[in-house]
């Protein structure tokens, strides 16, 4: 099952801070890159058990869950660099709505770490797409 796409471009603009943070990374170098996945991946590795329920999920198989997607050296996203982050982000696309609004409130802090401007153009472009 994966969350409602509509009205989104893409899968996580559904969730606000994941969002934020996932957005904000393409436009660093390699060094903050790195540390902010840090950060992503300490509030993923938290919800772990999460994650291993995934795969419980009917209509996706044993091989269609944690770590489903190979990393591919044709996608251009920021986090594909990172092996454990690109599993974590491709996997929750097999998680439950409660549950993933559940992880995005969790990455607050990590939001209220960027720097003002980054957070009012995202705030911005959230609210006028």
């Amino acid at each position: 099952m994966l969350p409602n796409k509509q009205g989104f471009s893409r899968w996580y603009e559904k969730y606000p801070n994941l969002y934020q943070l996932l957005i904000y990374g393409e436009n660093l170098q390699y060094e903050a890159q790195q540390a902010l996945a840090q950060k992503i991946l300490k509030v993923l590795d938290k919800n772990q058990a999460m994650f291993e329920k995934a795969s419980e999920l009917q209509g996706a198989g044993n091989r269609n869950v944690f770590g489903h997607l190979k990393l591919s050296m044709t996608k251009r996203r920021w986090y594909d660099a990172i092996p454990k982050l690109h599993s974590y982000i491709d996997t929750l696309l097999f998680l439950p709505d409660e549950i993933l609004f559940s992880i995005d409130k969790q990455f607050e802090p990590a939001v209220e770490d960027l720097p003002c401007s980054s957070r009012y153009a995202l705030a911005y472009a959230l609210i006028t797409r």
